[in-house]
């Protein structure tokens, strides 16, 4: 990727329904098979290498995901979360070390990764409140009224049991979530972000 402007992709996303990707794939129109394929793709490109983010077939497998939130189940987002975070978590371990090496054109080499991260991560926040959480919807029906046979004991009932429904809730993410960012604005950022204004948008 050549380039990565925080800000605008940012404001950007103020306005989903017309948030341009490159190589989007719809996945409001995927079979589920399909979908797993390309979250798995994504997920093991960063599992092998943090610094994938930057691959535009990556990150917009990641975005076209995050967009259509709606459409996926809560065990995808669960697997979205895990693959952001520990690949995030590997940037900044990795930023970190050269930061205390002081070699500046090494630290420089993440500002981009940091920033992609930073942002599917915002999105992710967002997204995850359009994903149905564990329970919704799922209460089961109610069950017939038994019929008592001629031996006068009810009879049981046929009604087969309904699946139980995916444990998902972005509210149990939060807290591993808010470590993560922690963690992050631990780092000396002024070594990356060398203007108040880049410090800032990131920050925020």
């Amino acid at each position: 990727m050549d380039h990565f402007e925080l800000q605008d992709e940012l404001q950007a996303l103020q306005d989903i329904d017309s948030y341009s990707i490159d190589n989007e794939s719809d996945v409001s129109s995927l079979d589920p098979a399909s979908v797993a394929d390309l979250l798995s793709s994504a997920v093991d490109a960063l599992a092998h290498n943090p610094e994938a983010i930057t691959d535009p077939a990556v990150f917009d497998a990641y975005r076209s995901l995050l967009k259509h939130a709606a459409a996926l189940q809560g065990s995808h987002m669960i697997k979205i979360l895990d693959s952001i975070s520990s690949a995030y978590h590997a940037q900044i371990e990795a930023t970190v070390r050269d930061i205390d090496e002081e070699d500046q054109q090494t630290v420089s080499a993440h500002k981009m990764p940091l920033e992609i991260y930073a942002f599917l991560l915002h999105w992710f926040v967002s997204a995850a409140e359009k994903v149905k959480t564990s329970g919704e919807d799922d209460a089961p029906a109610p069950a017939p009224k038994a019929r008592r046979g001629r031996g006068g004991k009810a009879a049981a009932s046929r009604s087969t049991a309904r699946k139980p429904p995916e444990e998902w809730s972005w509210q149990d993410q939060i807290s591993a979530t808010l470590n993560l960012i922690s963690k992050l604005l631990r780092m000396k950022t002024q070594r990356i972000w060398q203007t108040s204004a880049e410090r800032e948008t990131f920050i925020k």
